[in-house]
């Protein structure tokens, strides 16, 4: 999947950590090329340099292009200046960007209670990964699936969890009284170890 990770410049250095950890996750995943001035920067360092980029190397723009074809973007909203779970307006403007191109938004934390922000970044739905980043995964297609046990299965929708916003797969046995199930879609992706080999618990055939 390639992924945009998007956040506070003051987040600079967990956004290197974080960008380093899911490619090595399998992931092409990227950070704004203007990134290297912060490296290393305290917070007020920081923020001459970001309102200099902002104002003089068009940094909104400059991200929006690297945006281009990406399927995700990835929120890094920790804390920041006493503001739990912060996201910024620039940040804002960026989930929108995702949004208008149909990439999916992830939040590392849960939405920030920030006066008219959380009700905006409520209706993109992004996906809540409560600090764990092998929660990111790739799209599952509606159709038929053939579980680890050989049963065949359709998957019919996925929804979501009411209160955490956790996805979930619902799914329907294709044999017997055809029941309907619903499986959280991080463990409907997981692989299963069969007599020393790794494989899917579901794996997608049409």
């Amino acid at each position: 999947m390639k992924i945009g990770i998007i956040g506070s410049m003051q987040f600079t250095d967990k956004m290197v950590e974080v960008r380093d950890e899911l490619v090595r996750k399998g992931h092409d995943a990227f950070i704004t090329d203007l990134h290297h001035p912060f490296i290393g920067k305290n917070d007020e360092e920081k923020e001459i340099i970001k309102i200099h980029q902002k104002n003089n190397l068009d940094a909104i723009r400059e991200f929006w292009n690297k945006m281009q074809g990406a399927d995700a973007v990835l929120v890094l909203n920790h804390d920041k200046h006493g503001t739990k779970n912060y996201v910024g307006g620039n940040t804002l403007m960026e989930i929108g960007f995702a949004h208008v191109l149909n990439q999916k938004v992830f939040l590392l934390n849960p939405i920030p209670e920030i006066p008219y922000y959380k009700s905006e970044i409520e209706a993109v739905k992004p996906v809540i990964l409560n600090g764990d980043l092998s929660k990111i995964s790739e799209e599952i297609k509606l159709g038929t699936y053939k579980h680890f046990k050989r049963n065949s299965y359709e998957v019919i929708e996925i929804g979501r969890h009411s209160e955490t916003l956790e996805e979930f797969v619902v799914y329907k046995a294709l044999y017997g009284e055809r029941d309907v199930w619903v499986r959280p879609k991080t463990m409907f992706l997981e692989k299963v170890s069969i007599d020393g080999k790794e494989v899917p618990r579901f794996e997608f055939i049409g």
